[in-house]
């Protein structure tokens, strides 16, 4: 695990079972730092890397999630 990665993670943990976390309010280092079009639209590359090394099965996620139109959040 990278320590991007381990970054996110963190932030996910922290608030485990909570709201999801925007993506806007992951830590500043992780992902493509280039915005796209107005700025509003911003993805962490490291996200995919995270699931596949999080979950059994990343194409059925249970514990990194992604909440549409909101970010991201951690089940445990």
């Amino acid at each position: 695990m990278t320590a991007r990665e381990f970054d996110v993670l963190m932030c996910l943990v922290r608030r485990a079972r909570a709201s999801a976390l925007a993506r806007g309010h992951l830590p500043a280092s992780v992902g493509d730092a280039a915005n796209h079009g107005n700025g509003t639209h911003r993805r962490p590359t490291s996200s995919q890397q995270l699931r596949a090394k999080l979950e059994l099965d990343p194409q059925e996620p249970k514990h990194y999630m992604t909440v549409g139109g909101m970010g991201y959040r951690f089940d445990r």
